[in-house]
């Protein structure tokens, strides 16, 4: 049972297989002179508009796809590209980020997984 490879999604320029959903969050990122004065007024030092935060899930995926995805990954930093709901198709340098996954069986397919998570945080 394998999953499609996307045309998309891709670790240092290498398909990866078709997620089953990919948010993805824009974070902006606020400086040490951001909070309310006295009055109440917020008040927002930005330094960065928008780092990229892309959570990867797999309703299932096979052993051998997640673990070329993970094998990929374990490295201090690597390239992600995506689809970008502004910008659309970009790509973004990333770090290592924990990976959450359940056994599904250990027989079929060589192991199945399922409601595996995978996050891709912009550096």
């Amino acid at each position: 049972m394998e999953r499609p490879m996307s045309s998309i999604y891709k670790i240092d320029g290498k398909p990866i297989p078709e997620p089953s959903g990919a948010p993805v969050e824009i974070i902006p990122l606020e400086g040490p002179r951001t909070g309310r004065n006295r009055n109440g007024t917020m008040h927002i030092e930005l330094i960065h508009n928008g780092k990229r935060k892309v959570t990867l899930s797999y309703d299932y995926i096979s052993q051998e796809q997640l673990s070329d995805i993970l094998v990929a990954i374990n490295k201090q930093y690597f390239t992600f590209t995506f689809l970008d709901p502004e910008k659309g198709v970009i790509v973004i340098e990333c770090y290592k980020t924990p990976s959450k996954s359940t056994l599904y069986h250990g027989v079929l397919y060589g192991g199945l997984w399922r409601d595996v998570t995978i996050s891709m945080i912009e550096r």
